[in-house]
């Protein structure tokens, strides 16, 4: 039951499955002022229902973030296109993730916009995998640059056998045996002084 009247049955569905989805969902109206939120939204956040409509989910994203963000925004109301930007979202507890929020207008038959619907994504993973990233190849790029000698690591590919070669070859045998030295020798590190 909502705001004091029991709700159809297609409503009651299509609310489990919004509130359900594993994402946090929200709809606005044509001019962008929003009103609704899923429960996972709502969870996330901390904010009820009441505090988040209209413009007050803004007090959820980063203060450095919030002016890019309703930029955007404001972008996609004027030109009636879908958006995407990413910010830090505020998490009920207080902590700031990233996040990628999106949306996208419903239109009706005339054109004109009748509602906007978009999702927040947690991108936190992503963004500690490109951060985790982003230093190994600091870490790496500083050991050659300030290396006393020159790095390079080459790998020769070994052609493949013959197609008329029927002869099988076992681990022991001495034919196997120099075939494994032979690619040994074609993988090599090569190092040269570099003069300091």
């Amino acid at each position: 039951m909502r705001h004091g009247f029991e709700e159809p049955r297609e409503v009651q569905d299509i609310r489990l499955v919004v509130d359900t989805i594993p994402t946090l969902a929200w709809s606005a109206g044509p001019d962008g002022s929003a009103d609704f939120f899923n429960q996972r939204w709502l969870d996330y956040t901390g904010l009820s229902a009441k505090q988040a409509l209209g413009s007050g989910w803004e007090v959820a994203i980063h203060p450095d973030d919030l002016s890019r963000i309703l930029e955007t925004f404001r972008q996609a109301l004027n030109s009636v296109k879908p958006y995407e930007v990413e910010g830090r979202f505020r998490r009920f507890d207080g902590e700031f993730r990233w996040f990628l929020f999106r949306g996208s207008p419903l239109r009706e038959r005339s054109g004109k916009v009748a509602k906007w619907y978009g999702t927040n994504t947690d991108l936190g993973e992503r963004k500690r995998a490109e951060d985790a990233l982003r230093k190994s190849e600091e870490r790496w790029r500083s050991v050659f640059e300030n290396s006393a000698i020159g790095v390079a690591l080459t790998a020769h590919r070994e052609p493949p056998p013959p197609k008329s070669a029927s002869k099988p070859t076992y681990a022991g045998s001495r034919q196997s045996r120099a075939k494994r030295q032979e690619r040994h020798a074609n993988c090599s590190v090569h190092t040269a002084s570099r003069g300091r």
